[in-house]
């Protein structure tokens, strides 16, 4: 944050005018570490009036918004899973890994542990697919028997139906995901014209006025120059 003379209010200006005269022959660093220091009063004071809105606003996070919040984290521990499980069959594919049978044991494990914890309703469905095609070219054989064939009919109709709730389920996540999305931006506008209410009352009630920073800052730059008297004697 760039600090210019504008950015103090009047008192500051006047007091540190009064110190200036003073100050003459007080050594640089003090007069700088004295600058420093009433600077940083005001801006603690500014700081904390800026920051309050920001602080309400994060404080008060909306079930819809936590529901969303919930859905992006788990896909971005999704990704990262399977982030991860690609690094495991590259290095399990690399013929330059001089692999011990243990350590393409542990890989093999962590990667087995991957796979179940991120698979997604589409991963699910990919392989329903993958089930079904097989069954399919399983058909072509003109070697098997009546019912063979019946039960191969059987399972592919089966899985035909699984693939059809899996495809409806994904249908509903997404529209429910669309719909914390608009449930959340509604619910925004609520909460922050009820924050924008609250912090309307609060610069109503007392606060901190400019005697008080004045009084700070004066203490502090006071303090600065006793310490740079004493020094010189």
């Amino acid at each position: 944050m760039k600090i210019s003379n504008n950015t103090f209010p009047s008192f500051v200006h006047q007091t540190m005018a009064q110190k200036t005269e003073g100050a003459k022959n007080v050594p640089e660093h003090a007069a700088t570490a004295c600058l420093s220091r009433a600077a940083d009063v005001y801006i603690s004071q500014a700081g904390k009036e800026l920051s309050a809105a920001a602080r309400l606003r994060a404080d008060q996070e909306t079930n819809a918004e936590s529901q969303l919040h919930e859905i992006r984290s788990h896909k971005e521990q999704v990704a990262s899973d399977k982030q991860r499980i690609a690094e495991i069959d590259d290095t399990l594919n690399d013929e330059d890994n001089r692999l011990t049978d243990s350590d393409r044991e542990t890989l093999l494990k962590e990667r087995d542990e991957l796979s179940k914890r991120s698979k997604t309703p589409e991963d699910q469905l990919h392989e329903t697919y993958q089930q079904i095609r097989a069954l399919q070219k399983k058909q072509e054989n003109e070697a098997l028997t009546r019912g063979d064939a019946a039960l191969i009919d059987q399972q592919i109709g089966d899985l035909s139906i699984s693939a059809q709730k899996q495809q409806d389920a994904l249908k509903k996540q997404g529209k429910d995901e669309e719909l914390f999305m608009q449930q959340a931006l509604q619910e925004r506008v609520e909460q922050d014209a009820k924050t924008k209410e609250t912090l309307a009352k609060q610069e109503e009630a007392p606060s901190a006025t400019p005697s008080v920073q004045e009084s700070l800052l004066q203490s502090t730059m006071a303090a600065v120059s006793k310490n740079v008297t004493d020094d010189n004697h």
